[in-house]
């Protein structure tokens, strides 16, 4: 169960900082800059496992 929790803290910074990053690619580069895309793609994976590890507990 420990091993779970810390799994979910290393997620949910992830999941922070690369929320950062995209507003930042954003904002300098737009919203359909290829890196801006790929970004958001990277954050909606990660976020969809956060979810999934919720569900699983």
């Amino acid at each position: 169960m420990e091993n779970s929790l810390s799994r979910t803290k290393i997620l949910c910074c992830r999941i922070k900082i690369l929320r950062k990053r995209l507003i930042s690619f954003g904002e300098l580069k737009g919203l359909t800059h290829p890196e801006t895309v790929k970004c958001s793609e990277k954050l909606d994976r990660l976020i969809f496992k956060y979810i999934k590890s919720q569900v699983n507990l």
